[in-house]
């Protein structure tokens, strides 16, 4: 009896042990996986601003051209246009800033831009120098912070109806 109990016991200790192998592995790969999945991120120093929503930064030797994820200011010849350019030169024109990227273009990276731990993109909102882009993956907090800058008449919101520089691009 107690040989057949030995063997019991055993059997429990080794299956047990596989499960907490595999469960072991299986953290493991998650863990590893979502590090691999997590945007790149690097410290690059804007060297010019091209726009409300473009910048240049100077990274590794190269110059990248960076274009604010889930925003867009309004175009050059828009109201506001020179403003919202303006702001984002006062924040990051020749600092260093935080680029997550989120998607590579063929002429340009698409990607969010902090500047001492501040988010561009919260602040060209919510300062009204930017719409909020709507889709898929955008960051839901931006729609709050424009709901605000247009309440509080900020920025372009002064503007009796501005018009979005997607249907702007279309008209010229």
């Amino acid at each position: 009896m107690g040989a057949v109990f030995n063997d019991c016991f055993w059997f429990v200790r080794v299956v047990g042990a596989m499960r907490c192998l595999c469960l072991s592995c299986t953290l493991f790969c998650l863990l590893v996986s979502n590090a691999w999945s997590l945007p790149p991120s690097y410290q690059a120093k804007v060297i010019r601003v091209i726009d409300g929503d473009t910048v240049v930064v100077a990274y590794r030797n190269k110059d990248i051209k960076v274009q604010l994820a889930w925003v867009e200011a309004p175009e050059e010849g828009q109201f506001y246009a020179l403003n919202a350019r303006g702001l984002l030169s006062q924040w990051v024109k020749g600092k260093y800033v935080t680029v997550v990227e989120l998607n590579s273009l063929s002429d340009r990276v698409l990607a969010r831009l902090y500047v001492n731990g501040r988010d561009v993109a919260v602040s060209l909102v919510s300062k009204g120098a930017a719409w909020v882009k709507v889709s898929s993956d955008h960051d839901i907090s931006l729609i709050a912070f424009q709901a605000e800058a247009q309440i509080n008449k900020r920025g372009l919101w002064q503007e009796e109806n501005p018009e979005p520089p997607w249907v702007w691009r279309r008209r010229h």
